[in-house]
Parts: C-alpha cells; structure tokens; sequence
C-alpha cells in the first residue's frame, strides 16, 4: 500500500475530505447525504490518520510493556487479549493488508 496523504485531514459539507496541509481535496464521496449523518461520517473519515496513528503507538506500547512483563502467563495474557487482537486487526486494515476489503475481492 502507498504512503496515505498526510494529516490532518478535514472534512468540508457535501462529502468532501480534504489534506489540511495543502488545502486540496483528498476524498470525495457523492453518496453522503446532508446532514448529521453525513457529517459524522465525514468527520470519522477524516480522523482516520490520526486514529491509525494512535493505534500504531498503543499497539507499540503494549508490546513493550509485554516484553517486560514478570512472568509468561501475564504476557500471553496480554497477547490473548480480544482488544489487542481487534487493535492489530484494525491496523493491518488502515495498512492495506486485508484483501477482502479491496474493491472487487
């Protein structure tokens, strides 16, 4: 997967995602609706970066802290986790990694 647009990105009325830096549109999405719907889609989408981001950096934390967990038991503890495993899963999503959820799959 190639590198996304950089953050921050925003979100504009009537489905437009925008790279805040350059103040050019990013992600169009003519099937949003007006509205509160359509606006907290927009804005999910546009925290995407920042949401991947801070995922990248929890996810790297509890791996250290696995790392120097005192016993075995608590660290697949840990690792066994459901929030771990969706946190992982989630990101090797936003990363591309996950073939079923490209177009046409």
């Amino acid at each position: 997967m190639s590198a996304i647009s950089p953050p921050p990105w925003r979100y504009r009325e009537r489905g437009e995602i925008y790279d805040a830096q350059r103040n050019r549109p990013i992600i169009y999405c003519a099937a949003w609706t007006q509205g509160s719907e359509a606006d907290a889609n927009g804005a999910l989408v546009a925290a995407a970066p920042d949401l991947q981001s801070a995922l990248r950096d929890l996810v790297a934390r509890i791996d250290l802290i696995m790392t120097s967990a005192s016993t075995r038991s608590s660290q697949l503890l840990i690792e066994s986790s459901a929030e771990l495993i969706a946190a992982r899963a989630a990101l090797a999503r936003s990363e591309g990694a996950c073939e079923a959820d490209k177009l046409g799959a």
